[in-house]
């Protein structure tokens, strides 16, 4: 189970780096995709640095779990999602913004998929230990 646990993480660690590396490479174009306006100026700067840096560091915590065996850093990646899909419901109730019930959905698929992948890891290193 260990084993499957950590491909799982591995292969939906995918397409959050794919998201992080094309904000780096066509910012225009991944930002369209996610339902963003590019900013100018430093609103762009920001927008892009934040958004790639989300992506890449939740990828890396993924993979970086995945292979070291770490359930933690596999928790980072789930309850940075979890919050994301949190904060989504926070922005359309409280300020009005559009629901993303698809970009929710995904959200807490995944994360609910790197908390449980974290927690079959830490499973096994237990029944290992004891």
């Amino acid at each position: 189970m260990e084993s499957i646990a950590r491909w799982l993480a591995s292969i939906a660690a995918i397409p959050m780096f794919s998201n992080g590396l094309t904000f780096l490479t066509s910012p225009d174009r991944t930002a369209s995709l996610l339902g963003l306006t590019t900013q100018e100026g430093l609103g762009r700067s920001t927008q892009i640095a934040d958004m790639a840096a989300f992506f890449i560091c939740m990828a890396g915590f993924a993979w970086w779990g995945a292979w070291r065996r770490s359930p933690h850093l596999l928790y980072a990646s789930g309850a940075l999602l979890l919050t994301a899909a949190m904060f989504r419901l926070v922005a359309a109730l409280a300020h009005g913004a559009a629901f993303a019930g698809l970009f929710i959905a995904v959200e807490v698929v995944l994360g609910a998929t790197f908390v449980g992948c974290g927690r079959t890891l830490q499973v096994s290193a237990s029944r290992l230990q004891g």
